[in-house]
């Protein structure tokens, strides 16, 4: 048996070797879920030996992850906007720039009752992470995926979310008007997809990939959006690193509005706010 210093130095080796980026982060996070420790806490005690079949399901997801298979699938789950989050293959890992569009949406709206809808809701990470930092709002979260929204139904009960959840491709199965408007969709251009990282690769295609240069599901949304907005309301997109602006001027040449752009953490233009 090894102790937890000497399983984290093979790890981070093994992963270096294999071409993964963070693999001293990924180390301490592969070791900490099979002891169910905190990152630091493996310091605490280096010495300590790891039992043989912690050792083994350690090995079983190193395996794994040096054919980059995305770690978070292997442990399944991620923390997004201080909640946790269950992930599989059927649905994308949550990204940190999205926890941005969280935050915009719960700094600029501090009523305490309001209708929100979540266009594309995935493992139903932005919509949790709403509801449960706004009791009182009623969300609503939709997705084309009928195997997306069985993870999202999962990932509300785990979290004690009451969240309306729906079958509906874009407004297919909309009916009703909302305060607010949320979605972070698919926006990836079939030539760029083909050169992601292969961790990428793994996840649902169709939740990736965009037709129209990655603006297909932009102009769908902002075509009919003031249908299910009031006077006003607020829709809130998250774009690719260098679509910003071209998806402002679509919106402006629907109906001019009050339209701001918001950069995420490495200056990117990211986050795209519309006042009708």
């Amino acid at each position: 048996m090894k102790s937890i210093i000497e399983l984290l130095y093979l790890l981070r080796n093994e992963l270096a070797s294999s071409g993964i980026q963070s693999s001293n982060v990924e180390a301490e996070l592969i070791l900490s879920h099979f002891l169910n420790m905190k990152r630091f806490e493996l310091y605490l005690s280096p010495r300590l030996e790891v039992t043989s079949e912690q050792e083994k399901m350690v090995y079983d997801v190193l395996e794994k992850r040096c054919t980059h298979y995305p770690l978070q699938y292997l442990l399944g789950s991620v923390e997004f906007y201080d909640t946790v989050i269950e992930v599989n293959p059927s649905v994308l890992i949550p990204r940190p720039e999205t926890e941005l569009l969280v935050e915009k949406v719960l700094s600029d709206n501090s009523h305490s009752e309001l209708k929100v809808l979540d266009i594309g809701t995935g493992s139903g990470a932005i919509a949790i992470a709403l509801k449960k930092k706004r009791p009182l709002w009623q969300l609503t979260a939709t997705d084309i995926s009928e195997s997306a929204l069985v993870t999202a139904r999962h990932n509300a009960e785990l979290n004690k979310c009451g969240i309306e959840f729906l079958l509906s491709d874009i407004w297919e199965n909309i009916d009703a008007k909302f305060d607010v408007i949320i979605s972070n969709p698919p926006y990836i251009t079939e030539s760029d997809y083909a050169a992601l990282s292969p961790e990428l690769h793994y996840e649902p295609k169709q939740a990736l990939t965009s037709a129209e240069d990655g603006l297909y599901f932009y102009r769908i949304i902002l075509a009919d959006c003031q249908n299910y907005l009031p006077s006003d309301g607020r829709l809130y997109l998250e774009t690719g690193s260098e679509q910003a602006r071209a998806v402002k001027d679509m919106a402006s040449q629907i109906r001019p509005a009050n339209i701001a752009i918001f950069p995420d953490l490495n200056n990117f233009d990211r986050i795209i706010r519309i006042t009708f």
